[in-house]
């Protein structure tokens, strides 16, 4: 792993700290049943690779699996996020799952915002960062740098990614 990772990186400029690797819950979860993938994974995050627990919420979602594997972000599947303030239940959800991030240095990221009052709530409850179309559409690879990190009128701490 360290040599096609360090030559892509030294290629590229970019060191493995940069380059965020996201997989979906369910195959974090697949990986505590292999022990090479799990090696594997810890070898990469002992080269500074950061990982990112995808579409959190809608797979297993067992809680004992934050304190476990090697990830360093929770991203709350959009499910959670779409019609928030309307939604009591979901906001109980999204606030209890952000407290328990942050409680295990872990960073809490919302996907799917797509309105002005999702933002705010998530704003509200200090969501990390968050990502959907109200920020941005999907954009190419060469575009994404131009988008870097913005902020909003009205929106306090959070920091928004495109993405």
């Amino acid at each position: 792993l360290d040599g096609p990772l360090g030559s892509a990186g030294a290629a590229s400029g970019i060191s493995p700290s940069e380059l965020p690797l996201e997989l979906a819950e369910s195959s974090f979860i697949s990986v505590t049943d292999d022990p090479m993938a799990e090696h594997n994974l810890c070898a990469l995050r002992d080269l500074g690779v950061r990982f990112a627990i995808d579409d959190f919420g809608i797979g297993y979602s067992s809680l004992g699996y934050l304190r476990s594997l090697p990830a360093d972000v929770v991203k709350l599947d959009r499910s959670f996020i779409h019609g928030l303030p309307d939604r009591p239940g979901d906001r109980v959800i999204v606030e209890a799952v952000v407290r328990l991030c942050h409680a295990l240095d872990l960073e809490a990221v919302a996907e799917g915002v797509e309105t002005p009052a999702e933002l705010a709530l998530l704003d509200g409850l200090e969501v990390d960062r968050v990502q959907g179309f109200l920020l941005s559409p999907s954009v190419p690879a060469d575009r994404v740098a131009a988008l870097g990190a913005f902020d909003l009128p009205g929106v306090t701490g959070t920091t928004l990614a495109a993405g």
